[in-house]
């Protein structure tokens, strides 16, 4: 009886907690403007090189310049809250990089 009654109290609160969350709207970072690119036509929507760069560039170099670090996106808003979702491609750690747990 008591797991049960613990069951329900638990429930209880994910149902109070879930009704006084805010609604968030989300919008694709690829319809805002993303700055630290190379140039504006790029590979990829959060890539640095332009794809005219491949097969001429060393290997190396088109690999890194598909990692999206050094770029971002610029927006401005009236909201208190803000709430981010993204995924990340290939090796989410290196040594140079600090650990992120969603």
């Amino acid at each position: 009886m008591k797991r049960f009654a613990a069951i329900i109290a638990a429930l209880a609160l994910c149902a109070s907690s879930a009704l006084g969350q805010t609604a968030f709207i989300y919008t694709d970072a690829t319809a805002l403007p993303v700055f630290g690119k190379a140039c504006p036509e790029t590979a990829g929507p959060f890539t640095r090189l332009p794809a005219s760069l491949k097969g001429v560039s060393r290997d190396p170099v088109w690999g890194l310049g598909r990692n999206s670090a050094g770029l971002f996106v610029r927006f401005t808003s009236d909201a208190g809250e803000f709430d981010l979702k993204w995924t990340t491609g290939g090796v989410n750690t290196l040594d140079n990089m600090t650990a992120i747990v969603a």
